[in-house]
């Protein structure tokens, strides 16, 4: 069945918790409104439902007055099913920041196939998110029902419907609420792994393999390397270099894509995450006595490596030359060198799960 369907970002929330309007709390320098209506960009409608438009004038966007006041979610839904010209409208609240358009349109091909009055999205965790699916136009007649004896409880409208419960699986990271001062700080905390091991144990070559796969799996990567030694800062016979050699404090050089910068002075690692700006990830090479995440290679000799074992923390999994990816060490994995999609997947999983935020 031909289905058309629009999408409904629910930010007429009062966000109590957060004390202030979740829709204008930003990631990467974008309103998570913003991001939403960019990542839902090729739907043939996207409404914005709100308690009262013209309280809202910061929001360029179309928006949907609730038509029954002081109601919640439910009513922002039935408003909008009530005006839209979609058949459906896939709604999201937005405090729902990582959600992608990629989702968004697998979700929507689910639905052409599937003969329910409404999609609701279950993470892995078993957690129903009402609020995070697909709404057909033939729900509004339920939701104005509850609506009218003041039962504004999403799941008793949908026990009322047929509804096709969807397994989002390993997408369900998407799905992560922000509701808390301490939940938007965790996200917006930059994500770091320290890539360690002795000296020749392969980090930069590992390094070099694992960057171009983060990027095609949608990663932005940035790199951080503690030199023991003093490093020269250009190459000997430039301008720059001259200067530096002359004593300058600090030395820039730029052209139209790009910029380098070197000061003389220690830098501290809380500076880290504004030198690197808006990237996903930070991969630090080196810092294996550190209690940032990391990956230790276990590629020198057997002293080398029983010492990494015993004393290096928080490591997230152990890279070898030769051992098998089933293996083992302490309950933590160990992925061969050459295995650079495991070890990604492992990476990604981590990321995901919040587990490599430090900075």
């Amino acid at each position: 069945m031909q289905m058309n369907t629009g999408c409904l970002i629910l930010a007429g929330g009062k966000s109590r918790r957060m004390g202030y309007r979740k829709s204008s709390l930003r990631l990467n320098g974008t309103t998570f409104l913003d991001k939403l209506i960019f990542e839902l960009r090729d739907f043939p409608e996207i409404l914005v439902s709100v308690d009262d438009a013209a309280r809202h004038p910061e929001i360029p966007y179309s928006m949907i007055d609730d038509r029954y006041s002081d109601c919640g979610p439910m009513s922002g839904l039935y408003s909008a099913l009530s005006v839209c010209e979609s058949d459906a409208l896939l709604v999201l609240p937005c405090d729902v920041p990582l959600f992608s358009g990629t989702l968004a349109h697998h979700l929507q091909e689910v639905m052409k196939h599937s003969d329910t009055d409404a999609l609701i999205c279950v993470t892995a965790d078993d957690q129903i998110h009402p609020l995070c699916g697909i709404y057909r136009k033939s729900c509004t007649p339920v939701l104005k029902r509850c609506l009218d004896n003041g039962n504004l409880r999403i799941m008793d409208a949908l026990n009322n419907l047929k509804v096709h419960f969807y397994h989002v699986e390993e997408d369900s990271w998407q799905l992560q609420n922000i509701n808390t001062p301490e939940e938007y700080q965790k996200l917006t905390a930059k994500s770091c792994l320290a890539i360690s091991g002795f000296k020749n144990s392969g980090k930069t070559t590992l390094m070099e393999r694992l960057i171009p796969e983060l990027i095609h799996r949608g990663l932005k990567v940035a790199t951080v390397k503690h030199d023991g030694h003093s490093f020269e800062p250009d190459s000997p016979g430039t301008d720059s270099y001259r200067f530096w050699q002359a004593g300058v404090s600090a030395s820039i050089v730029y052209d139209n894509d790009k910029y380098s910068i070197v000061k003389r002075e220690p830098l501290q690692e809380s500076a880290i995450a504004w030198l690197v700006g808006d990237a996903d990830l930070v991969l630090l090479e080196g810092f294996k006595w550190s209690d940032y995440p990391k990956l230790i290679l276990l590629t020198g000799s057997d002293e080398q490596n029983n010492s990494l074992l015993a004393s290096a923390s928080n490591c997230i999994s152990y890279i070898t030359a030769d051992f098998s990816t089933e293996q083992l060490i302490q309950d933590t994995p160990v992925y061969c060198r050459d295995n650079i999609e495991a070890i990604a997947d492992c990476i990604l999983q981590h990321y995901h799960n919040g587990d490599l935020k430090h900075l």
